[in-house]
């Protein structure tokens, strides 16, 4: 499955980019979608990233943003996690994106994406879409 019609996401980096990518997939209503992260939230973050606010800087990103993603649909299980992104963490889901990922985490993330592919699609969003644009 994927797409907007997977029933089971994991949006990896909840800055700027990451959490719009989260506001779409949770507005379209896919079954469950949960937000990973373990960078803490800094001042800088706030000039992108619009479900943060002042109080939650150096709070972890996905637990700061998890509640007011949650009321956008209460439809879709939202939840969040701060383990680090690996080959167990992504079997679990059958969309993944990854944003604000390091080159060498998206190469390994793939690998493994195409060996279970059947189960996993992955799509991965580099920091700046001028840079780079990864896609398997």
């Amino acid at each position: 499955s994927s797409g907007i019609n997977a029933e089971y996401g994991l949006i990896c980096g909840m800055g700027g980019l990451g959490v719009e990518v989260a506001k779409d997939i949770i507005l379209g209503g896919v079954k469950s979608v949960t937000l990973q992260d373990n960078k803490t939230a800094t001042f800088q973050d706030l000039s992108s990233q619009f479900f943060l606010r002042e109080a939650d800087v150096g709070k972890n990103r996905a637990e700061a943003s998890l509640p007011r993603l949650v009321e956008l649909n209460e439809y879709v299980s939202t939840t969040c996690t701060t383990e680090s992104v690996s080959s167990e963490l992504v079997s679990k889901f059958n969309v993944v994106v990854l944003t604000d990922s390091s080159r060498v985490e998206q190469l390994s993330i793939s690998d493994f994406c195409q060996r279970k592919q059947d189960q996993v699609d992955l799509r991965q969003h580099s920091r700046c879409f001028r840079k780079s644009y990864f896609c398997d």
